[in-house]
């Protein structure tokens, strides 16, 4: 539904009048922000309208978002803590449907409240949840290893745990997005810390047993590294990258550099990638072509309002995309193909998009999460609770719309539950294959 940007800001005039009406000691200016029902309805009145100015996708909402918001207004003010009211605004951020805009955790948490997950990551195969990478000794040392299956979260089974308690909480730009943000990396056992967390398990041999997990005092003793990185016998390097978002990764890549050139053909693994640094994925790229390379283009919300006055469709800023200039080393020129997932997010994505537009070889597995851009963050309550805004559209080098899409894979392999408790990995055994006759 086509929607000129602020022909209707009568929600917020609602909500202005609601603030008048409360107490006058409710509204004297204070450093920090008092919090109360006066901040809650500046909060939520705010994050409407700057929803209108800043959100890059507002004129493709299919819905009427001051409507919406107006509709929020009774359960906003009836949380009594911070917590509730961040749950409760982030509920409403999950229609907007990006995975780049969110509300964040407030800054009012004590240590007990703040948000933390158990030190593992999980997989979900098949409507089954599997711790996948542990980062504990001490949970190790409990039974807990890598393919244990989690039956039960807190006493309810693990699928129903994740729809109930997770997934109304969860900001994302595609199904496959919203799953594995529900399930899979860290985002499956994320709660306040003063919450243990019950798990009844099943390791892989079939034995059933529980564990409670105390997510202040576990210990964290695993360092997670960005790259991991082997080469086969057939002399194919392997190169998985966990994240964009670890400082120092462009010497560490370079470290590893003069092996990679040694090899007969690449494999770079983007799985279950949350993203970071764009800056990081354009380094690698640029060792991976002789020529220059554009970027997609990105465009970003204006709002002029002498437009708005005429009732003039408001426009956007356009911007060419940026051009990539090969390294001043030796080139990898050698086959490469790149292996993706619904966890493959924000600049992991970016990397797939712009080597497909390098034509560079195959990209393997299934969509990608279908979500990146540039959010702006801006203060709700101030001292209390902000949100990030997706500020930028960006595009595929081609012209191709992959946010709210996904990367689709030139070959779609599916994982299946089977294959890893195996220790299967299709999608490997493909890419190997692929680039065996490729050589």
């Amino acid at each position: 539904m086509k929607k000129n940007l602020f022909s209707n800001l009568t929600m917020v005039g609602v909500l202005c009048t609601l603030l008048l009406r409360l107490p006058v000691s409710a509204q004297q200016p204070s450093d920090p922000f008092v919090w109360d029902d006066a901040a809650k309805v500046f909060g939520l009145s705010r994050f409407c309208a700057e929803v209108k100015y800043n959100f890059t996708f507002y004129e493709e909402l299919t819905f009427d978002w001051d409507s919406l918001c107006y509709s929020f207004l009774p359960a906003v003010l009836a949380t009594e803590t911070p917590w509730e009211y961040y749950l409760e605004m982030q509920r409403l951020c999950t229609f907007l449907g990006d995975g780049h805009t969110e509300v964040h955790e407030p800054h009012l948490l004590t240590e007990d409240e703040w948000v933390r997950p158990a030190p593992f990551q999980t997989r979900f195969l098949d409507d089954r949840v599997f711790v996948d990478e542990i980062y504990s000794s001490h949970l190790m040392e409990q039974g807990i290893t890598r393919k244990t299956e989690i039956l039960r979260v807190n006493g309810m089974p693990a699928l129903e745990y994740g729809r109930v308690c997770r997934m109304p909480y969860v900001s994302a730009s595609t199904p496959q997005n919203r799953i594995s943000r529900t399930y899979e990396y860290f985002e499956f056992t994320k709660d306040r810390s003063d919450r243990p967390l019950q798990l009844e398990l099943r390791d892989p041999e079939g034995n059933v047993f529980s564990v409670d997990i105390h997510r202040i005092g576990t210990r964290w003793d695993l360092r997670r590294a960005p790259y991991t990185y082997y080469t086969t016998e057939d002399n194919i390097g392997v190169l998985r990258i966990s994240t964009f978002g670890s400082s120092g990764m462009d010497r560490e890549f370079d470290a590893l550099y003069k092996d990679i050139l040694q090899t007969d053909a690449l494999v770079i693994d983007l799985r279950n990638n949350g993203g970071g640094n764009s800056g990081y994925s354009d380094h690698i790229l640029r060792h991976l072509t002789e020529v220059p390379v554009r970027k997609g283009n990105w465009s970003s919300p204006m709002y002029v309002p002498a437009f708005a006055s005429w009732n003039r469709e408001q426009k956007r800023y356009q911007q060419e995309g940026e051009i990539l200039q090969p390294v001043d080393k030796p080139i990898y020129t050698r086959p490469v193909v790149v292996l993706v997932n619904g966890a493959t997010y924000s600049s992991a994505e970016d990397f797939c998009a712009n080597f497909r537009g390098m034509e560079r070889g195959q990209i393997i597995g299934l969509p990608t999460a279908g979500s990146t851009g540039n959010p702006v963050i801006v203060p709700l309550i101030p001292g209390v609770i902000d949100a990030g805004i997706c500020s930028k559209a960006d595009l595929a080098p081609d012209g191709t719309v992959f946010v709210g899409v996904g990367i689709v894979p030139d070959i779609e392999v599916r994982e299946n539950a089977v294959d890893y408790l195996n220790g299967k990995d299709p999608v490997m055994e493909k890419a190997v294959e692929c680039l065996s006759h490729a050589k």
